[in-house]
């Protein structure tokens, strides 16, 4: 006979179970919600330190660049002092020293020399100049005014000046030239296109969309990604100018500042000055990004809490009828027993169901393994990358600054200027080697982003040619080897960039001279190749193994045969060269044996050969003039 209890105690069960189940259902709930919340915040906390952060680093981009076209505009100054203390020089020598100067300088498009009448004198763009009054220029202005005159003169930054009709929008900054006397002689203005930051900013914001910019005090854009363009109503009186005008790093959010009344949602924005300049440095993200990101965590959360009570209903409810079918009759025994054998053939499936969920858990955990590996794997790679990069940015850095600690604390005695020339001469050399190896670092990276565009253009390969060999010609000289370069005069001319078909032929030409012994030799060559056309550099010098020549094609690889200390570098010379040339559309060869020599070829596919007739009656006067 079957125990029957008594209806109250079924009854008081069956209350407790339902509590139960409303207390499981709100809980889970209440997790699900405090988890959302949780993830939300943590969200907008990593969106303010990263605005912060981009911002700071944009800042020191820009001071960086800005700096070094003051440092430019500088060594003009020095050279046209000692140009006029010898008498007045013709337009021609002026026009040459700013015209190779906006060369060297990528940051700027020409450089001008303006009379303190504002009458323009020289135009690195043009000889003759161009009969341009620029006495309304307010950058004229200030100049000529006598404002940024003094020891130290600090450059003065302008507002835009558009190039020619319909030509882009050119921000100058310029500095006074003055004789020993202290006499206005003129003004030096460098005019930088305001793309390069932009391209920069681009570039960095690949990696976390982000909205970038610089802006002038005024509220003016200097600089942007593409959102930012054509956005200059900020000024000094709103809520948002009086936030820049305060300068420093600062967080707020504001729908005023980014993408005008069609883009609704507030942005949180960040707010850095740029050290020496006129200048904030601004980085902000789309709100929009967060919540929308958010929702995507909160909809799962939400279909779960639903889910949760939908169940616990299911399971109270399930309890209640087995519950209320205790108080029964002992004829429904039967019943029970089949229902409980049909539960028992459900646990049986969820148990295989438990096994399957088992086996692929294991699945997820060997996953995880290998992404933990791949993890690893890119740490080590980076700790390579610091470790090799850290001699070539700390040495120049270390020259840099103990120079002019000597310098500045007159450690060498009053009298020794001639030693201080000496060190004045290291810290530029120093800083060139530094920029250099961070312009090889940025090349790279925009070429493998695929961000790298050609300036394509009818280039004379002798007029490059000539001009690089008289960049590395003092180097052969002081290592004692011999420079030859055999390109023959009917050569045609090529449809190609001109700055990285010289920073092809520079990055052979060193590489070359670099590891040839003295006494070596070192060739650079070109001829017609199946249409096409083939530029070789090849020496005499220690040579690559085969096992290293796949090595040192990759970024940062150097042969076993190349010890750091002797040869140092980057080991981004080659592949630079390889990435530039593929994207001529052309090829790159590498033949090499230990000391017997290295031969790198580069070939131009036929399509980039231009034939002309004035390639074939000689090179260019531009040519002529460079190798002479």
């Amino acid at each position: 006979m079957m125990y029957m209890a008594p209806a109250g105690h079924y009854t008081s069960v069956l209350r407790r179970i339902r509590l139960f189940g409303i207390a499981a259902a709100v809980c889970a709930i209440g997790l699900l919600a405090l988890i959302t919340v949780i993830d939300y915040e943590n969200r907008y906390q990593e969106a303010e330190t990263g605005t912060l952060a981009r911002s700071r680093t944009l800042a020191g981009h820009a001071a960086r660049s800005l700096d070094a076209v003051n440092v430019s505009l500088g060594q003009i100054a020095d050279r046209l002092e000692r140009i006029w203390q010898m008498g007045n020089a013709p337009d021609v020598v002026l026009h040459e020293l700013l015209r190779r100067q906006a060369e060297i300088q990528p940051l700027i498009h020409s450089l001008m020399l303006v009379s303190p009448q504002g009458t323009l004198l020289v135009d690195s763009l043009h000889h003759p100049p161009l009969r341009v009054d620029l006495s309304g220029s307010d950058i004229v202005r200030r100049l000529v005014g006598g404002q940024g005159m003094g020891a130290d003169p600090r450059p003065v930054l302008g507002r835009p000046m558009a190039v020619g009709h319909g030509g882009p929008s050119l921000i100058p900054i310029g500095r006074p030239v003055a004789d020993r006397q202290g006499r206005l002689r003129a003004a030096i203005i460098a005019r930088i296109n305001p793309q390069y930051f932009g391209e920069f900013y681009q570039s960095v914001n690949e990696a976390r969309a982000m909205d970038t910019g610089l802006i002038m005090a005024s509220g003016r854009v200097f600089a942007s990604t593409p959102v930012f363009l054509g956005y200059t109503g900020v000024t000094t009186g709103s809520a948002v100018g009086d936030r820049l005008a305060r300068g420093g790093d600062e967080t707020w959010m504001t729908d005023a500042l980014i993408g005008g009344p069609d883009r609704p949602l507030s942005h949180i924005v960040n707010v850095s000055p740029v050290a020496g300049w006129p200048l904030l440095s601004v980085a902000a993200i789309d709100r929009g990004q967060l919540v929308q990101g958010w929702y995507w965590l909160a909809l799962p959360a939400l279909v779960t809490g639903i889910l949760i009570v939908i169940g616990t209903i299911a399971f109270v409810r399930l309890i209640s009828r087995n519950i209320e079918r205790l108080s029964e009759a002992e004829e429904e025994l039967c019943t029970r027993i089949a229902d409980l054998e049909i539960s028992q053939a459900r646990l049986e499936d969820q148990g295989a169901e438990m096994v399957h969920l088992a086996e692929e858990l294991d699945s997820a955990r060997r996953q995880a393994e290998q992404a933990q590996a791949q993890a690893d794997n890119a740490n080590k790679a980076k700790s390579e990358f610091l470790a090799r990069m850290s001699h070539e940015l700390r040495t120049p850095l270390n020259a840099i600054l103990g120079f002019s600690e000597i310098m500045r604390d007159h450690l060498g005695g009053p009298d020794a200027w001639q030693s201080y020339s000496q060190y004045a001469a290291d810290i530029h050399e120093s800083g060139s080697h530094l920029l250099s190896v961070i312009n090889d670092i940025l090349d790279l990276a925009k070429v493998e982003a695929g961000r790298f565009e050609l300036a394509e253009e009818e280039v004379d390969l002798r007029y490059a040619a000539h001009a690089v060999q008289r960049l590395v010609r003092e180097t052969a000289h002081r290592r004692e080897l011999s420079l030859d370069m055999e390109i023959p005069r009917d050569l045609p001319r090529l449809r190609s960039d001109l700055r990285v078909l010289k920073q092809m032929l520079l990055n052979l030409l060193s590489n070359a001279l670099k590891f040839t012994p003295a006494g070596g030799h070192v060739t650079l060559s070109a001829e017609r190749d199946h249409g096409g056309l083939t530029v070789r550099v090849a020496d005499t010098g220690i040579g690559i193994a085969e096992a290293d020549l796949a090595k040192v094609m990759e970024p940062f690889g150097q042969a076993q045969n190349q010890p750091q200390e002797h040869y140092h570098g980057t080991g981004l010379g080659l592949p630079l060269v390889k990435s530039f040339i593929e994207r001529h559309g052309g090829e790159f060869h590498l033949t090499s044996a230990v000391d017997v020599g290295t031969t790198v070829s580069l070939w131009f596919p036929p399509e980039r050969v231009l034939e002309d007739d004035t390639a074939r009656d000689g090179p260019r006067p531009s040519a002529l003039l460079a190798a002479q």
